[in-house]
């Protein structure tokens, strides 16, 4: 059960797009979780984080790249540097964690209207798969070559979300209906 509203309108917006999602609570926060595949086979989690009942959505992609050896470390600082160069309309933030592994952050502002939230939130969610699916490439070129890191200047928070492909619940029992209820 969806506890918070702005979640509550989040999986409205997936849903209404076909979108399944798994909803997670604890004590201090709320998440929904959207398994995705990018074209290259990867296999990733978006989380969609909630703390109370503003707004404020967090989203969340762990582990886009894990244990990057230390020696490679500033490699990939290099590789986050070449994907912002490509197209300033970007604003996901890419992080390289203690443990080595990349994440992306975005964070939806305060004062999105409750009309406007569920799409903004697919949105974001499906700008940023797309991303992923155009870049992560980057970052393997950052871990096993020493070429020189190409932006590869292209449409890479484009529109056509077409052929993003999530990852099919239906079989699991913690799948989601648009009301939360598992």
């Amino acid at each position: 059960m969806i506890k918070y509203k702005a979640l509550k309108i989040i999986a409205a917006g997936l849903q209404k797009n076909g979108i399944k999602y798994k909803v997670f609570n604890n004590s201090y926060l709320e998440e929904l979780e959207v398994p995705f595949r990018t074209f290259n086979g990867h296999n990733l989690v978006a989380k969609f984080i909630a703390v109370d009942h503003d707004n404020d959505i967090s989203i969340r992609i762990y582990g886009i790249v894990r244990n990057v050896p230390n020696d490679k470390r500033m490699r990939i600082y290099d590789a986050i540097s070449v994907i912002y160069q490509g197209d300033e309309r970007c604003y996901f933030k890419f992080v390289l964690d203690k443990n080595g592994d990349v994440d992306a952050q975005y964070d939806l502002p305060v004062n999105v209207s409750d009309e406007s939230l569920g799409e903004i939130g697919y949105e974001i969610l499906a700008r940023l798969i797309h991303l992923l699916d155009n870049k992560y490439s980057v970052f393997m070129k950052a871990l096993y070559s020493n070429e020189e890191l190409d932006p590869d200047v292209e449409d890479i928070c484009g529109e056509n979300d077409d052929a993003l492909e999530f990852v099919d619940n239906d079989d699991d029992e913690d799948s989601s209906d648009e009301n939360g209820a598992k």
